[in-house]
């Protein structure tokens, strides 16, 4: 799963499998495709952590700069 590994960088492995079943039920094979149907909270939520806890900030926030970095590309290509 591509963007997989540096996004749960420094979660523990029960967030990583919860995250794969969650990616394959989903048919997700990329996290560009979560931020591409801005299921970002629906993806947060299926992981085994408190909604308002310090992982849950942490992999929103990560989640928050990959859209980001996305949309910058996309600036980017467009003034091309």
């Amino acid at each position: 799963m591509t963007g997989l590994v540096g996004l749960l960088e420094d979660l523990s492995e029960s967030f990583c499998v919860a995250a794969l079943e969650w990616c394959d039920v989903n048919e997700v094979t990329n996290v560009k495709l979560i931020l591409e149907a801005e299921a970002e909270e629906e993806f947060v939520a299926a992981l085994p952590i408190k909604p308002a806890g310090i992982p849950a900030t942490a992999l929103r926030r990560r989640l928050s700069k990959m859209r980001d970095m996305s949309q910058c590309g996309e600036c980017a290509a467009v003034k091309s």
